[in-house]
């Protein structure tokens, strides 16, 4: 239902409100990779059927805007991702969103993301999911496949984020109410 077509070249754009941040540092224009991830499967499965699906997200803070991949690339990433979905069916794999962007982006500690801190309201590895199988930032890390898996499934991710994404910064209200 949001899927529309635009008068340019007929080019399929896809609309979303989010009810979340979707910049991540104000002073550089950075992105929330994490907040595009529905974004990303969505683009990669109809850039594998060889419909280009641009996305353009508004969030509380910014509107994103993202293009499509060739269809080749996007039907490789794509069958990476169900082979990763497939081995995640048998058991779960030792691999949490946040930390794994952290992780392949080196712009934060992946444990601590993933435990918790002092300046941090929640810890990823609260969400209950994660924590039944994964205590702590160590078992996440214990078979040693963490690593791997976060650059298999969420670099393509962060690449094409950092690649396509373009960030429009909303500009704050002014409460007009009461002023004189």
């Amino acid at each position: 239902t949001d899927l529309h077509s635009q008068a340019q070249g007929g080019q399929r754009l896809y609309f979303e409100l989010l009810p979340s941040r979707l910049c991540l540092n104000e002073k550089t224009g950075s992105v929330r990779p994490e907040r595009l991830l529905e974004a990303w499967v969505r683009m990669l499965a109809a850039s594998a059927c060889g419909h280009g699906l641009r996305s353009v997200l508004v969030g509380q803070d910014a509107t994103v805007t993202v293009e499509p991949l060739p269809p080749e690339q996007a039907q490789a990433l794509l069958s990476d991702l169900l082979a990763a979905w497939q081995e995640g069916m048998a058991a779960p794999l030792p691999l949490a969103l946040k930390a794994g962007l952290a992780a392949v982006s080196g712009s934060g500690d992946p444990a601590l993301i993933y435990e918790g801190g002092p300046f941090q309201a929640t810890a990823e590895g609260a969400e209950a999911s994660l924590a039944r199988q994964f205590p702590d930032f160590a078992a996440l890390t214990a078979d040693g496949r963490f690593a791997a898996l976060a650059q298999r499934l969420y670099g393509p991710l962060y690449d094409w984020v950092l690649a396509n994404a373009k960030l429009e910064l909303h500009q704050p209200m002014i409460n007009t109410e009461g002023a004189a």
